[in-house]
């Protein structure tokens, strides 16, 4: 995927929305959930098949049990596999129509480099491919799985201006994010005033910028306008009392106010059950900037401890106010 900065995702403004925005949280869909009817379409030796049905219209005549077999756990993992789908921009008028309520909703702009750290990595997000036809894959690279893949991240040229990124998760349902992955929300031409109140509040002490939507003048084309955070003056993490004391080698005694702030920054993530240690990175960050590793046990005991980095700067931001 090409580098990003930043990402963005459509939202209608429901009180579900709301609550995952506030609890860090999206929800990765199915293929056969997804709004597009040719999803999961692929050319296999010739034949147009739904890669769904590839099992299942192939008999045990046609493959060898080990053949069979590979790809029988092939299609699990498609079946099983989740979606997140993301923009690229945060002022596409179409989107804004679809998928934020006719402007009654937001968008979410989320910190590429932060939301890869976790739940998932780089090697999780796609561009969308988009063709007017079918991804061609012969039978013998199918278990390829970078090139079966085409068939999950190609879509008809009919959604070419959604310009879309995906998030390809090994399974459905909800996953929770770094709290510091939202980078800023725009809230549509006609989101009402008590909407955006609301928002505000329920993630005030964040240190999140509001934009909202506006007519660019004499042009058909969106711009967006700052409007103030009627909660900056408000934090979460001021006169919180950290509660690991971590031990410090000498080459971190300088820092040990700042390891005690990404402690205090950390504790309020919500995954975070208790921090287990904290450490300047050895290989991330600069003299002027080191990056500090923050490992801790996660309140979900089946999901791995999350490699949480941040760096002087990002702390010094958030403590500012």
């Amino acid at each position: 995927m090409s580098h990003l900065i930043d990402i963005y995702k459509y939202r209608s403004g429901t009180t579900r929305d709301i609550e995952a925005l506030m609890n860090s949280q999206f929800y990765a869909s199915s293929m056969e959930n997804l709004n597009d009817v040719h999803e999961g379409k692929i050319i296999v030796d010739n034949q147009e098949i739904e890669l769904f049905d590839l099992l299942v219209k192939n008999s045990a005549s046609t493959f060898d049990i080990s053949i069979k077999k590979d790809l029988n756990n092939l299609m699990q993992i498609y079946k099983n596999s989740g979606v997140y789908s993301l923009s690229k921009d945060y002022k596409n008028e179409l989107l804004w129509a679809y998928y934020a309520d006719s402007h009654k909703g937001f968008c979410i702009e989320y910190d590429f480099d932060i939301l890869k750290q976790y739940p998932c990595n780089e090697d999780n997000f796609f561009d969308v491919k988009y063709s007017k036809n079918v991804p061609i894959i012969n039978l013998g690279s199918i278990f390829d799985i970078s090139i079966s893949k085409k068939s999950l991240v190609t879509k008809s040229l009919s959604w070419k201006h959604e310009d879309e990124i995906r998030i390809l998760t090994p399974f459905q349902g909800i996953f929770t994010y770094f709290t510091r992955a939202v980078k800023s929300i725009y809230f549509g031409y006609r989101t009402d005033k008590n909407t955006i109140e609301s928002i505000m509040e329920k993630l005030k002490g964040r240190g999140i910028k509001y934009y909202q939507m506006d007519h660019e003048k004499d042009l058909y084309a969106l711009e967006k306008i700052e409007i103030e955070d009627i909660f900056k003056d408000e934090s979460i993490y001021k006169n919180k009392v950290n509660k690991f004391v971590p031990y410090l080698l000498e080459d971190e005694k300088p820092y040990e106010d700042l390891i005690k702030k990404a402690i205090v920054i950390v504790e309020q993530e919500p995954l975070c059950e208790k921090v287990i240690d904290v450490s300047k990175s050895s290989t991330k960050g600069t003299k002027d900037n080191p990056v500090f590793f923050i490992s801790y046990e996660n309140k979900i005991k089946n999901l791995p401890t999350p490699n949480y980095f941040i760096s002087k700067k990002e702390i010094e931001e958030i403590f500012k106010n």
